[in-house]
């Protein structure tokens, strides 16, 4: 269902412009997490996003602050993987150690750790995947 917007209200938003930085941020994350969580993040549409993703074709300064943000985000991403990484990997080394493979609960603690691990590997290279494509697609 569309929300009705006062035409006062649509009126200021188209007299304020196009807010290069706001759109910038919103394409950025909806490289990272998909359009649909992004558009529900930033109460927007789906429409919307796909509109903003048009426009970097012809907007330098769309183009530039996306780029921006998204090495700020890549650069805040790359900081916390690894402390992420050693956590996991330091609960997979205390529960093979700790833990009793003949106990049926011991030896899943222990799977779902090495999944765990799996996941934020398969994770990173998903995001790193998703960059370059939107790297590629940008320029």
């Amino acid at each position: 269902m569309l929300a009705k917007v006062p035409v006062r209200k649509a009126k200021s938003l188209m007299a304020r412009g196009f807010n290069h930085e706001r759109a910038a941020m919103v394409l950025c994350d909806a490289v990272l997490m998909g359009d649909r969580k992004a558009a529900d993040k930033w109460d927007i549409s789906l429409r919307t996003i796909c509109n903003w993703r048009d426009r970097l074709e012809n907007d330098e300064k769309l183009r530039n602050l996306m780029q921006e943000y998204r090495e700020k985000q890549t650069e805040k991403w790359l900081e916390d993987m690894p402390i992420a990484m050693s956590a996991i990997i330091q609960f997979f080394i205390r529960a093979t150690q700790e833990l009793s493979p003949s106990k049926a609960e011991d030896a899943m603690a222990v799977v779902a750790a090495f999944e765990a691990l799996a996941d934020v590997d398969l994770t990173q290279k998903i995001i790193e995947a998703r960059l370059k494509a939107s790297e590629h697609s940008a320029l």
